[in-house]
């Protein structure tokens, strides 16, 4: 008896970094797996009590994300669907989770 896929976990976002109309895809956009959403603390400890946080931190959540290469500039032939490989070198970014 052959296994069957009762689940199938997302964990791909397509990520603009141009926010121009998306009505292709081009190279302003990236396929990311999205390894942690976070947010910076407001206080920090590093073992002489208490402090605020720096003003300049981020206010808001972020995400931890794993770039994959860019978009093949035309789709696979057989599944019409535009393919991405996972980086040579890794590539991780930290982003603001609204670019989203």
């Amino acid at each position: 008896m052959k296994p069957r896929l009762l689940a199938l976990e997302v964990s791909f976002a397509f990520l603009s970094l141009d926010y121009s109309t998306l009505n292709k895809i081009n190279q302003d956009t990236r396929c990311a797996r999205v390894r942690l959403i976070f947010k910076l603390p407001e206080t920090v400890d590093a073992g002489f009590g208490p402090q605020k946080a720096p003003k300049d931190w981020p206010k808001t959540e972020l995400a931890f994300v794993e770039w994959f290469s860019p978009f093949k500039c035309e789709p696979d032939e057989t599944s019409g669907m535009y393919t991405v490989v996972r980086m040579e070198q890794p590539s991780f970014a930290i982003i603001p989770l609204s670019s989203i």
